[in-house]
């Protein structure tokens, strides 16, 4: 008779273990299904960057063209003042007369039996170049004897031209005027830097590049710190994604021999 109060003390211990054990091997695998992965990342941040650095890039096309306008107006300013009207009809005039006095000489040139074989020759590469396809080498070849026969003529012109006192100094009066020209373009591109217009649409330009320096930079920090992000959420995932495959693979109440051992 004293073998039933032991037996039911083991019944009862076995049946709280079991309870115990389902109990908790339902919690795990409860806790396993409940985890939730991250939030996608918020791109809030770069977004509104891209906004910004858009609208900056908008601003800055803008200023360039406004301060385009102006230099284009004050240009035109400037080619129509008197000081420069006159000096462009001085070279025009000295360019003419150069031209002038050139043709009769170039035209003896021309025809001499020198020019004429120069001609000749540059006349068989033309023709040589435009039959020749695909061969590399052969048309570099050709293109250097071209441009050595036009150096040639080029030197013949001149000489000729030099055989004329008149010529020469028609080409020097030419050649003042076109450094005079060159020099009042200087004073005038120098002159921009004072103009209140210039000074104006100059700074609004600035600052539009400024604007556009610092969205961009904006923008990296945003996407920097979204990446960063991301990895941690994938790092996040992947934790989560192992907890559940450990669940699955190792659910609690496995005879692993613990329950044995607290007997």
């Amino acid at each position: 008779m004293r073998i039933q109060p032991y037996l039911a003390v083991l019944a009862t211990s076995l049946t709280l273990m079991v309870t115990r054990t389902a109990l908790a091997q339902k919690h795990k695998q409860t806790n396993a299904a409940d985890l939730q992965y991250p939030p996608p990342v918020d791109t809030t941040g770069s977004t509104e960057a891209r906004k910004k650095l858009q609208t900056a890039k908008s601003d800055l096309t803008k200023a360039e063209q406004a301060l385009g306008k102006v230099v284009e107006k004050l240009r035109k300013d400037f080619e129509a003042s008197p000081d420069r009207s006159a000096v462009v009809a001085q070279a025009r005039a000295a360019r003419g007369e150069f031209d002038s006095l050139a043709k009769p000489v170039l035209d003896v040139l021309h025809a001499s039996p020198q020019f004429r074989a120069l001609n000749a020759q540059r006349e068989d590469v033309d023709a040589k170049l435009s039959s020749t396809d695909g061969d590399t080498d052969i048309r570099v070849q050709l293109a250097q004897q071209r441009l050595a026969l036009n150096k040639k003529s080029a030197e013949l012109e001149s000489e000729a031209l030099k055989s004329d006192p008149k010529l020469l100094q028609a080409k020097q009066k030419f050649s003042d005027l076109g450094s005079k020209l060159a020099d009042q373009f200087a004073k005038f591109q120098q002159s921009l830097k004072s103009d209140p217009q210039w000074e104006a649409a100059k700074q609004d330009l600035d600052q539009a590049k400024a604007n556009r320096d610092s969205a961009a930079k904006d923008l990296d920090t945003a996407l920097a710190k979204e990446a960063d992000e991301e990895k941690q959420r994938q790092q996040q995932i992947a934790k989560i994604d192992q907890e559940r495959l450990n669940a699955l693979e190792h659910p609690t109440g496995a005879d692993d021999g613990s329950a044995r051992r607290r007997r």
